[in-house]
């Protein structure tokens, strides 16, 4: 998992950001999730990468935004994708891959983060000020 969540953005982003840089200009989007933003027990590998993941985005846009560069983290919630588990499939957070991305998108240059939706904010704010609550959903 830190293959696939962490070390795969740091090879890629060391493959692609010197051409964006010799252009002066490039859009990198990392995907994160909710999980990264918040930690999550029974999952704490996959939340921990997903932090990182949203850190090093952060701190590559503070890095390079001068350079005409643009690193956004988005940190999904639930999309209704072969990823995500039955039990979350009927939830109310859980959203659409046709609704997410052009929401998600239209973010673009706009936050350094987002959540793509507005549901999945709201959930993570929600998960932030209750901590209990990722047990009712």
């Amino acid at each position: 998992m830190v293959n696939t969540n962490a070390t795969s953005y740091v090879m890629m982003t060391r493959l692609i950001l010197p051409g964006m840089v010799t252009r002066g200009k490039g859009i990198i989007i990392c995907i994160s999730s909710v999980n990264g933003d918040v930690p999550t027990p029974k999952a704490a590998l996959y939340s921990g990468t997903k932090r990182f993941v949203d850190f090093f985005a952060v701190a590559l846009n503070e890095e390079y935004r001068d350079k005409g560069i643009v690193v956004q983290s988005v940190l999904p919630g639930a999309v209704d994708t072969k990823m995500v588990q039955e039990e979350h499939r009927n939830s109310f957070w859980c959203v659409q891959p046709e609704e997410f991305v052009p929401l998600a998108i239209s973010q673009l240059g706009v936050r350094t983060r987002t959540y793509g939706h507005w549901k999945h904010a709201v959930h993570i704010k929600w998960r932030k000020v209750w901590p209990g609550a990722r047990k009712l959903i």
